[in-house]
């Protein structure tokens, strides 16, 4: 419950930001991946010492089934059509 609201706190900051603002909407996924990238990167390094498998491993089990590589590509298909529409749509 407490990710969906902060989630809809986001898209109503989100459009409060951009009808404010003169700026274009392609340019705010890109700042919040590049974020999400500066402070995922070293709570990855900080934890992965604790969780740590070969990604050999991770790879043999993922490309062990049609099924996890077909789902992949249509989970990846998915997300971009839908990134694509979203920001159509703005």
């Amino acid at each position: 419950i407490g990710q969906c609201i902060m989630s809809v706190i986001q898209d109503m900051a989100e459009e409060i930001f951009m009808q404010e603002s003169d700026f274009p909407p392609a340019l705010l996924p890109g700042m919040e991946g590049c974020f999400g990238l500066l402070f995922g990167l070293p709570f990855y390094f900080t934890f992965v010492s604790h969780f740590r498998e070969s990604p050999q491993d991770i790879w043999i089990q993922i490309t062990s089934s049609t099924f996890n590589i077909c789902y992949m590509i249509a989970l990846t298909c998915l997300f971009t059509i839908t990134g694509i529409f979203n920001i159509a749509a703005t």
